[in-house]
C-alpha cells in the first residue's frame, strides 16, 4: 500500500523546476504532462528534446516528461508521429505543467481513393519494396514493468548498443541493466528474461511461427483476400511530405492476424509508424521459465514502431512499444523456483508494457568485454555476468526514461522487494536471503573467490566418458574468462575486471578425483594472477579507452598461451609433480594452497 500511494503521489505531481549548480551556466530542470489539444488524453513515448544538443527523453506511459540541463536560452522540441512538432522556449516551458500537441489537420484535395481501395493496398505493397538495407549502431535503452492484480511485480531497465537494418532490430548488446520484483503472496513473477530476444525476433515483413501475420508479410493477392483497408487521414508532415494513415482488419477473425494502422510516406513508400494488435492469439513468442510444466493462453499482444528520418535522409527506427497480456496457468506453485506453496490460484492474469527507445545513431557504449553464450533467458544470463553498476546509473544523463526515474528508483529500493541482485547474483557472492536458492538459470557464472573452491559437480557438467574412439582433447573444456567492463562515469574512468567461470562452454567427461579438483582450481587461480597483472598494466593507461581495450586484448592472448602451456604440461593433474610446480606458483601469488585443500600431500599419485 505504501508503494501505491508514492505512486499516486507521483502521477500528480506533474510540474517540477529545479536548478542544478557546478557549471558554467545554470541548468533546469523541466517535467510536465503532454496531452492531445482535442482529447485532452496523455499521450505516452513522445519524443522530447533541446534543440541545441538533440539530448532529449520521451514522455512514460501516463504522458510526463522530466527534461534535465535545461539552459534558459534553449528551445524544447516535441515530436510525435501524426501531430504537428512542437518548438517552446525554455523560459516558457518553465511556466506550464502541461503541453498540448495538435493532430495534424486533414487534407482535402484531388486524390480519390477508389471504391475497392486499391491504391491502398498499391501503397502498402510497395512498402515492402522499399525496405533499407543500410545497417547502423545506436544506443539504445529499454524499460519493462510486470503487472498482476494492477499491481507492479517487476521492473527491468537496460541499456544496449542496437544493432539496426533497415526497419529491423537485428540485435541489442548489453551495456548494463538491473531488475527487480515485488513479490506477491511469496511469488515472484518475470515477463522480462528474454524480452530483447522477442523484441529482436520481431521482423515486420518477414514471416516467424512467434508472431502473428501482418499486411507486411503479405503478397498483394493475399493482402486483398485476407485484409480490408481504409483511409483514415491523409496529412502533410514536418518535411511536407503526404501521410497516408490506413487501418487495417482482417477480414475473418483466426486470432493469427494483427489488425491496426500504417502511417505511410506516400512519396518514399517509408513506413513512418505502424500498429500492430491482437487478442487472443496462439502465435507468440512467450516461453516459461519451466517448459510445458507451465502454460501460456490467452495472450493479446500489441507492437508499435516509430520511425524517423536521419541525418541521410533515411528512415531509421525511433522506437518500440511492446506490450502484452496473458494468462499463466501453474503446474508447479512459482514462476521462480517451483516451490510448493499452499492456497496460490492455479491460473493468474499477467501483463507487461515495455519502451524500446533508440536515442543515439552518432555513439555506441563501449561493451563489457566477454564472449557470453546465447540461450535462453539471455538477458538474465547476461545480468549474471555484467552485473548492476550503481556509477553506471547514477552517472548516465545522456537519455534517461526520466519522468518515471524516481518512482523507479522508490520500487527498486523499497525493502519488501527483490533485488535482481540476489537472484542473478554470482554464487560466490549470493545474498544468502529467502530468494537466494532460486537457481532458475541454465547455469551462473562464478566469480573467482579465495575462500570458495570450484567443484565441476556445481557446474553440472560431470559426464564419464563413453566412446573410448573420441579424441582426448573432447573429454574436457574449462573455460574461465576475464571480465572487463569500462564506463565514462561522471566524468572520469571506471574499470572493473573480474575472473569468471564460465559454466555454459564447460564440460568434463573424466571421473572426478582430487587431483582433477586442484587441477581445475588452480587454473582458475592462474587466470586470476593474470587479471591482477591486467590491472596493474590498466592503471597505466590512464582515461585512455583505446588504449585499455589494446592492453585487455593482448593479456587475453598470454592468458590462453598460459592456458595450453599448463593443460599440456599436468595432463588433468595425472602429472604430480608438474601440478605441484604450479600449485607452488599459486601459492606464492595467491596464498591458496591446493595440495593441502584438497589432501595431495597425503594422496598416493595416481
Amino acid at each position: 500500500m505504501r508503494l501505491l500511494t508514492i505512486y499516486v503521489l507521483l502521477l500528480v505531481s506533474c510540474h517540477t523546476v529545479y536548478s542544478q549548480q557546478g557549471t558554467s551556466e545554470q541548468q533546469y530542470t523541466i517535467s510536465a504532462l503532454i496531452i492531445d489539444s482535442i482529447s485532452m488524453k496523455p499521450m505516452p513515448f513522445v519524443s522530447v528534446y533541446k534543440l541545441r544538443d538533440k539530448n532529449g527523453t520521451i514522455s512514460n506511459f501516463n504522458g510526463n516528461f522530466v527534461l534535465e540541463g535545461v539552459l534558459l536560452n534553449d528551445t524544447i522540441v516535441f515530436s510525435y508521429t501524426g501531430y504537428e512538432k512542437k518548438h517552446i522556449a525554455a523560459v516558457d516551458a518553465i511556466e506550464h505543467d502541461t503541453i498540448s500537441l495538435l493532430a495534424e489537420a486533414q487534407l482535402i484535395d484531388k486524390v480519390v481513393v477508389l471504391a475497392d481501395n486499391s491504391m491502398l493496398y498499391d501503397l502498402i505493397s510497395k512498402c515492402q519494396k522499399t525496405k533499407m538495407r543500410d545497417k547502423r549502431t545506436a544506443k539504445t535503452y529499454l524499460e519493462l514493468r510486470s503487472f498482476q492484480r494492477n499491481k507492479q511485480v517487476e521492473l527491468y531497465e537496460a541499456y544496449y548498443n542496437g544493432s539496426f537494418k533497415g526497419f529491423e532490430i537485428t540485435g541489442l548488446e548489453m551495456k548494463n541493466a538491473r531488475l527487480t520484483f515485488a513479490p506477491i503472496s511469496k511469488r515472484l513473477i518475470s515477463t522480462s528474461a528474454d524480452i530483447s530476444t522477442q523484441i529482436v525476433k520481431y521482423d515486420l515483413f518477414g514471416e516467424s511461427s512467434l508472431f502473428p501475420y501482418s499486411p507486411f508479410n503479405l503478397g498483394k493477392r493475399e493482402l486483398k483476400a485476407i485484409y480490408k483497408l481504409h483511409l483514415l487521414k491523409k496529412y502533410y508532415n514536418d518535411n511536407d511530405r503526404t501521410i497516408y494513415v490506413i487501418n487495417f482488419d482482417p477480414r475473418h477473425d483466426d486470432n493469427i492476424f494483427f489488425n491496426g494502422t500504417v502511417w505511410i510516406d506516400s512519396l518514399s513508400n517509408e513506413i513512418v509508424k505502424v500498429k500492430l494488435e491482437i487478442k487472443d492469439t496462439f502465435r507468440y513468442p512467450f516461453t516459461s521459465f519451466y517448459g510445458s510444466l507451465n502454460e501460456v493462453n490467452n495472450v493479446d499482444l500489441s507492437i508499435t514502431r516509430t520511425y524517423q528520418h536521419g541525418k541521410k535522409h533515411q528512415m531509421q527506427l525511433q522506437s518500440v512499444n511492446y506490450s502484452y497480456a496473458y494468462d499463466y496457468s501453474r503446474k508447479v506453485d512459482s514462476i521462480l523456483g517451483g516451490q510448493n506453496i499452499p492456497g496460490l490460484d492455479s491460473t493468474f492474469r499477467v501483463s507487461a508494457e515495455a519502451i524500446l527507445y533508440i536515442y543515439d545513431y552518432e555513439h555506441k557504449f563501449i561493451l563489457p568485454y566477454f564472449n557470453f553464450t546465447e540461450s535462453r533467458f539471455t538477458d538474465f544470463i547476461k545480468m549474471n555476468a555484467i552485473q548492476d553498476n550503481p556509477a553506471f546509473w547514477h552517472c548516465l544523463r545522456e537519455f534517461k526514461a526520466s519522468s518515471d526515474q524516481a518512482k523507479n528508483e522508490l520500487f527498486m529500493s523499497d525493502s519488501t522487494n527483490v533485488s535482481g541482485k540476489v537472484l542473478l547474483g554470482s554464487k560466490a557472492n549470493k545474498f544468502q536471503g529467502n530468494w537466494s536458492s532460486l537457481n532458475f538459470l541454465p547455469g551462473e557464472y562464478i566469480n573467482w573467490h579465495k575462500a570458495k573452491r570450484v567443484r565441476l559437480w556445481d557446474l553440472g557438467k560431470r559426464v564419464t566418458p563413453r566412446d573410448s574412439t573420441v579424441e582426448i582433447i573432447d573429454y574436457y573444456n574449462l573455460d574461465v574468462q576475464i571480465f572487463l567492463d569500462v564506463n565514462e562515469v561522471c566524468d572520469s574512468i571506471q574499470v572493473i575486471t573480474r575472473t569468471m567461470f564460465d559454466p555454459f562452454n564447460t564440460y568434463y567427461r573424466y571421473p572426478m578425483t582430487v587431483e582433477s579438483d586442484a587441477f581445475v582450481n588452480i587454473y582458475f587461480d592462474l587466470m586470476e594472477i593474470q587479471r591482477r597483472k591486467l590491472d596493474a598494466q590498466i592503471r597505466k593507461c590512464g582515461n585512455n579507452t583505446v588504449k585499455i581495450g589494446r592492453t585487455y586484448n593482448k593479456f587475453i592472448e598470454d592468458s590462453k598461451s598460459l592456458a595450453f602451456k599448463y593443460f599440456r604440461a599436468v595432463d588433468r593433474g595425472t602429472n604430480r609433480e608438474e601440478l605441484k610446480w604450479w600449485n607452488d606458483l599459486v601459492l606464492k601469488e595467491l596464498d591458496i594452497d591446493n595440495f593441502a585443500i584438497y589432501g595431495l600431500y597425503e594422496a598416493p599419485s595416481e
